[in-house]
């Protein structure tokens, strides 16, 4: 039975051979154009240039929607720019895809927490509190997933804080 089942296995990828992506998957080459522009984007984030970076790592993820690398370091160009609800868009459309992605859940909830801190020195106190409840709420849920991750102990130590939560 073991024979039978290997060699139904190699059947199926061998007829996929040469027939292209599934449907939903990137072509090689949009995958290819997305890594290349996620590399540069990358190159030019650290390299102090976030506007440019953000040109790069737009096309990156027009070119592959699910390369999930390009939306994160999106998400933090936009950071770095202080468009913090452009990047609140780009990590919403990464988690819509990939609800369990622990580093767009961890961006996320940092966010969120900036907008609220926004909203804080803007005096909407209203709006302040609604983002970091978001924030709490995210990074609660990557702290139970990820039970040994430090970095959603600390977040999640930083948004309690801003609650005045003990």
């Amino acid at each position: 039975a073991f024979g039978i089942a290997a060699g139904s296995v190699g059947f199926a990828i061998a007829s996929r051979a040469g027939t292209g992506p599934m449907p939903g998957e990137p072509s090689v080459e949009a995958r290819s154009r997305a890594r290349i522009g996620c590399e540069r984007g990358l190159r030019l984030l650290e390299g102090g240039h976030p506007a440019e970076a953000a040109l790069a790592l737009r096309a990156a993820c027009e070119a592959d929607p699910t390369y999930s690398p390009a939306a994160l370091a999106l998400a933090r160009a936009h950071g770095a720019l202080g468009e913090l609800d452009a990047a609140d868009r780009v990590l919403a459309g990464l988690l819509a895809r990939e609800p369990g992605h622990r580093e767009g859940r961890l961006a996320r909830g940092d966010v969120l927490g900036r907008l609220g801190d926004s909203a804080a020195e803007d005096g909407r106190p209203d709006d302040a509190r609604a983002a970091w409840i978001r924030s709490r709420r995210i990074l609660e849920g990557v702290a139970a997933d990820h039970p040994d991750d430090a970095a959603a102990f600390r977040a999640l130590a930083r948004v309690a804080g801003r609650l005045g939560d003990r």
